[in-house]
Parts: C-alpha cells; sequence; structure tokens
C-alpha cells in the first residue's frame, strides 16, 4: 500500500501543498512585520485650544484635531462645548504620547484666561521641560504660533 505523501505526490497534490505551505510563511512573515512597524510608530497627541462662546477657552487633547473640533462642534464633544460651542482651533500643540500631551493639558487647565490669550498670541511662553525628558517632541510644536488670522 502507498503512503499517504505518494498518494498524494501520484495526483501532483504534494508539491502544490508545499508551495501554498510557504506562501503562507511568506505572508504571515510580512504581516508580523508591518505589524512591528506599526507599533514602532505611534501616532502624536495633539493638546488643542478652542475659542468658545461668551470669549471663553476649551483645552484638550486628541490624535485628530479636526474630528474632534468637528465632534464639538456637532454638540457631541464634552459638555462645556455642548453649553459654549466653539467657533475656531486657536491653538495645537503635538506631544509623542497620550501621557505628555495629558501633562501638558493639566498645566495649561492651571493657566489663567489671559495667560492662555498670551500663549496663543506668543507671549507667554508655559514651560513644558520638566516632563519633556520622558518622551520627547519635536521642539516646533512647544512653540506658541502666530496670532490666528481672521
Amino acid at each position: 500500500m502507498m503512503g499517504q505523501n505518494s498518494d498524494l505526490t501520484w495526483f501532483g497534490l504534494w508539491d502544490g501543498a508545499t508551495t501554498i505551505r510557504a506562501s503562507l510563511q511568506k505572508q504571515i512573515q510580512t504581516l508580523e512585520t508591518n505589524e512591528v512597524a506599526i507599533v514602532a510608530a505611534p501616532k502624536p497627541w495633539y493638546l488643542y485650544l478652542l475659542e468658545c462662546a461668551g470669549g471663553r477657552i476649551y483645552t484638550g487633547i486628541t490624535v485628530d484635531v479636526e474630528a474632534r473640533y468637528a465632534a464639538h462642534v456637532a454638540g457631541k464633544g464634552a459638555r462645556f462645548t455642548r453649553a459654549y460651542p466653539p467657533s475656531r482651533v486657536l491653538l495645537s500643540l503635538s506631544f509623542s504620547d497620550r501621557s505628555t500631551a495629558s501633562r501638558a493639558e493639566y498645566r495649561i487647565k492651571q493657566l489663567s484666561a489671559s495667560q492662555k490669550r498670551g500663549l496663543i498670541a506668543g507671549t507667554y511662553v508655559c514651560d513644558f521641560s520638566d516632563f519633556l525628558s520622558d518622551a520627547p517632541v519635536a521642539e516646533s510644536s512647544l512653540k506658541a504660533p502666530d496670532a490666528p488670522v481672521e
């Protein structure tokens, strides 16, 4: 009686199965390599300030400022922005991870309204250096932008 491999070889299936197995192993290896690349390059987190009704300023963090702003405008954001609808994004700063963005958010929320306006205008500097050593950020993201153009 012929063995199992012999039967498969007889019908020409053994070579085909080996080729398929090798192809699948290559595809799995490619997927694993791509997964590593995805994990190695996380999206940056953004701290943003919105101008809201009554001249109020809202501060938050997100990975997508445009989408988050749209959610606030649609009334699906924070309770504050439902009560005081936002009119525009005043400032957006990028950070390497959520933890660092959260610490920066806390720091900004401790500022007075006039200090926040100074930060937006570029006349006030908020020092993040005490926690940025843990997660470096592009230097340009720490500078206050030029005053918003209307």
